[in-house]
């Protein structure tokens, strides 16, 4: 693990007072599935009025082979994880000490699609014996806010499309340095749209929670309605049902 200061995320916000106090967070994974996945890397970074003036960096080895596709996403080999990787006990624990200071300390929990990236961190804490898993709240999703707000827009909802319709840069996606930053910066961009933030970070948290409920039910139904399989989807932010 290692720290840097000093970076910057320039955005100039006047709304939300509690936008100017995020602690971003991404991880990289050997897959897609929450409950059986594991963590290779990981970016936590604190942004005060948009500069980061604190970040933790880990390389996580999982304990498990990473596929090759998932190597290609996030380019951490079984070789890079064994020979740098922290043993994945000691890295989760690190991971959720870190969120926990942070929430403690008053900052908005930032994580682009943060059901994925909160049930991840969660199962494994839970698979390696990890204590004192915090209560993830506040949590910002720019995911959940972008498709609330925008929800009939045509195209992608990756990390990287919706930086390009928002004006957010976004040069080494799957990096979960970058992908964290960016995720910052998204929602300081989010800022500027009349009437989206509310003031107060725990209404704005239990506003995302009705939202992606509506949402998760509104793709269900359209699963169902043209007998697509739809039974596996489930409502669940910043964590899914499944993991309890």
């Amino acid at each position: 693990m290692h720290m840097n200061a000093n970076e910057n995320v320039t955005r100039q916000v006047t709304t939300a007072p509690w936008v100017n106090k995020l602690v971003v967070f991404d991880t990289e994974t050997t897959g897609v599935d929450v409950t059986s996945d594991r963590i290779v890397t990981a970016t936590i970074a604190l942004l005060d009025n948009g500069q980061v003036t604190t970040r933790y960096d880990w390389i996580i080895n999982p304990g498990v082979p990473i596929p090759p596709g998932a190597t290609a996403v996030h380019k951490i080999t079984d070789e890079i994880a064994q020979a740098q990787g922290m043993p994945p006990k000691d890295g989760i624990a690190e991971i959720t000490k870190t969120i926990a200071r942070a929430l403690q300390s008053g900052y908005a929990l930032v994580a682009f699609n943060a059901s994925y990236d909160c049930s991840i961190l969660k199962a494994e804490a839970q698979r390696h014996g990890v204590t004192n898993f915090p209560e993830l709240k506040p949590v910002i999703d720019p995911w959940i806010i972008d498709r609330f707000c925008d929800r009939y827009r045509r195209g992608k909802r990756t990390l990287s499309a919706v930086c390009a319709v928002h004006g957010v840069t976004l040069t080494n996606a799957h990096d979960s340095g970058s992908d964290a930053l960016a995720a910052g910066a998204l929602v300081r961009a989010l800022a500027h749209i009349p009437d989206v933030l509310d003031h107060d970070v725990f209404i704005m948290h239990n506003k995302q929670i009705a939202w992606e409920e509506e949402l998760t039910l509104s793709l269900k139904e359209y699963l169902r309605k043209n007998n697509l399989e739809f039974e596996h989807i489930t409502p669940g932010w910043p964590t899914r049902l499944q993991v309890g």
